[in-house]
């Protein structure tokens, strides 16, 4: 590409918000057209919002060579302070300037959900560079605080958040989990299917539990031992396959998994599953 092709315009209050815990700024190129930041929707929060992972700049501009099916799949690969980002039809370029502040440079084919997927990208190579973790979950809001349930397909993770009469909505399928200070927080992430719930509000929420589901014939939500609770979350977080990007990973979740947060959730189908959330994890 010509130097005139990589100019950028300012970045608008339309184009400054926070997504998957990152402060973003967007600059998009010469004739790019970004979508409604209501694409984001409920998820998209204020530019103002804390506590965030990190800060970043980027340049948005479009590929028309980028083709293909279209896919959820994430790969990034960190090499020191730079990373290369890639999904089915968007990839981008990182560089960390300083801990929790980054720059870079992102391509799409110019379809509304390749913009989506390049953020998902973007964000989630940002959020684990500095020791958050991508989990696969359905998530809900009880009293402020946040509560993650994870498991594999099909354990009922939708089911048992849709119970949560009292809660409020804030991840359909996958949630940013990180470390600020000695807590840790969780935002939703795009994709899945609502449970019907309100949706929680637009901002962060610290992490109360983190629930592995199990069907069983009496409700009840017991602590996990640390090895347990790592086992639990390694399952339900993605597979990178490159060595630094899974020794990095395997750290935050054992980071995680000694924050006293994790326990497993026993559902009975049609019951309310908020009364037993609280109380049992180290974060309550």
């Amino acid at each position: 590409m010509t130097r005139a092709a990589y100019a950028v315009t300012e970045s608008s209050s339309e184009h400054r918000f926070v997504f998957g815990g990152v402060a973003l700024e967007l600059h998009p190129g010469r004739d790019v057209h970004l979508p409604s930041r209501e694409l984001l929707d409920p998820f998209g929060m204020s530019y103002s919002v804390e506590p965030v992972v990190a800060h970043a700049r980027c340049a948005v501009f479009l590929d028309p060579h980028l083709s293909g099916p279209s896919s959820r799949r994430i790969d990034w690969e960190w090499q020191g302070d730079r990373c290369g980002v890639r999904t089915a039809r968007a990839h981008a370029e990182l560089l960390r300037t300083s801990p929790g502040l980054y720059a870079g440079r992102s391509f799409h084919s110019g379809g509304a959900t390749d913009w989506v997927n390049a953020l998902n990208a973007v964000t989630a190579a940002i959020c684990c560079r500095e020791g958050g973790v991508i989990i696969h979950a359905a998530g809900v809001v009880v009293d402020d605080r946040a509560f993650l349930l994870i498991g594999p397909s099909g354990a009922g993770k939708s089911t048992a958040a849709g119970l949560c009469y009292r809660g409020r909505e804030l991840a359909f399928d996958r949630a940013a989990v990180y470390p600020v200070g000695t807590d840790w927080y969780a935002v939703g992430l795009t994709g899945g299917e609502a449970s019907g719930l309100r949706p929680a509000p637009r901002r962060p929420h610290r992490v109360g539990g983190i629930f592995r589901i199990r069907q069983s014939d009496r409700l009840a939500a017991r602590p996990m031992d640390i090895v347990s609770a790592l086992v639990s979350l390694r399952e339900s977080t993605q597979a990178l396959g490159r060595s630094a990007d899974e020794e990095r990973t395997l750290d935050s979740l054992s980071r995680l998994a000694g924050a006293g947060l994790c326990g497993s959730l026993h559902t009975v189908l049609g019951r309310d599953v908020t009364a037993v959330l609280g109380g049992v994890c180290g974060g309550s």
